[in-house]
Order: C-alpha cells, then structure tokens, then sequence
C-alpha cells in the first residue's frame, strides 16, 4: 500500500493479510525486509537484517519483530499465489499479476472507505 498520508488501521492489514493468504503481518512475511552487510565480508558471511521502510527500527533488538505490524506490506514470496508456481517464468508472472490483483483490490476497497469517512 501506497503511504499517502492515510491512517492504517490493524483491520487494513488483516484485510491485505487475509487477501494474499499470508498468516501473520510482521516482519517475517514483510516486502519492507531485508539484509545488509559492511560490504567488506564475503556474501553470506555477516549479514544483518533491516527495514528498508523505516531504517530506525533495525536499531531495536527485538527487530525483526514477531507481532503483527501497522506497517507491514506483504511479500509475493511468502503470499498464497506462490503455491503453484512450476518453474517457469509464464507462471510466475501469472501468479505476481494475481498477487498485485489482490493487493489493488484491497488498496481501492481502503482508500473508497476512507474518502467516505
């Protein structure tokens, strides 16, 4: 989901969750997580997870977080649409069209609500 300035609500992520078929909405299933490393190891040798979204949050100890998350945005790799998939790259761009079908659905549903608030 686009930041737009909206407020999110947890019911906008469960919705989003529930859309793509992830179970939980935190860090884990997160587009916003990755890896970094000080660029003089070895790929794979020390590596670290962030947040690309929010880079403060890698500073807490507890990151990445195990609850769900307001900011959460989910993960094709770790959504439903990735079940089928059979190695070639036709299924794959299906199952990634799917996945963006459902996400757009989702955002258009929120941003109607909110604009009717």
């Amino acid at each position: 989901m686009k930041d737009d300035g909206s407020i999110r609500t947890m019911d906008d992520v469960n919705a989003m969750r529930e859309a793509v078929g992830i179970e939980c909405a935190n860090c884990s299933t997160c587009a916003h997580l990755s890896t970094d490393c000080n660029g003089a190891d070895p790929p794979g040798d020390v590596s670290w997870e962030i947040c690309i979204r929010f880079e403060d949050k890698e500073s807490d100890e507890k990151f990445p977080y195990d609850d769900p998350m307001i900011c959460w945005e989910p993960h094709f790799w770790m959504s439903k649409f990735i079940d089928d998939l059979d190695g070639t790259d036709d299924a794959t761009d299906k199952a990634f069209k799917c996945f963006m079908d459902a996400v757009t659905a989702v955002e258009t549903k929120i941003s109607a609500e909110k604009k009717s608030e």
